[in-house]
């Protein structure tokens, strides 16, 4: 008898990103017993409003923590890498994830472009959809975090929060 020694989760594992245009709106694969792999990706997000700049940093820790709290999503790892951030998070439920990506991703970018009600901007801060894909427990997770961890080093970002070691 061969024992299966990785679970991988049947169907779709990812959304969102470049996989979701020209596409027909479907819903996004979520587990609540693995861990997300979710890019957040902004070209506008250079120069001013660059994902690096100390204070933009700060702010889009705070609001993961605060959202995360509120929405119960645990982050394990993030990496900003100035227009983009790789984030690897754990939800509880289903619509607390969808919560957190709708709350999370539209107070980011109005922070950091200051966009009010009044004041909007002339184009969307973020390019795509959050683009999500289940990790299963063990060496998929493992091999996530090193591809965050890389994404840190690459970027020379600033500012690196994790719960876990380092690859």
């Amino acid at each position: 008898m061969q024992f299966k020694l990785f679970h991988y989760p049947k169907g779709r594992t990812a959304h969102g990103g470049s996989l979701s245009i020209g596409k027909r709106k479907i819903a996004r694969p979520i587990s609540v017993k693995e861990s997300l792999h979710l890019v957040l990706r902004a070209e506008r997000a250079r120069g001013k409003y660059s994902l690096l700049l100390p204070r933009h940093a700060r702010m889009f820790h705070g609001l993961l923590k605060q959202y995360g709290k509120r929405f119960d999503v645990k982050a394990y790892d993030v990496a900003l890498v100035g227009n983009h951030a790789h984030l690897i998070v754990k939800a509880r439920t289903k619509q607390g994830l969808q919560n957190f990506l709708r709350v999370f991703a539209g107070q980011t970018a109005q922070r950091i472009t200051k966009a009010r009600p009044g004041a909007k901007l002339s184009k969307r801060f973020w390019d795509l959809l959050v683009y999500s894909r289940i990790i299963p427990w063990g060496r998929p997770f493992a091999v996530a975090r090193c591809y965050v961890e890389k994404n840190v080093r690459e970027g020379a970002a600033i500012l690196r929060f994790s719960t876990l070691d380092t690859c």
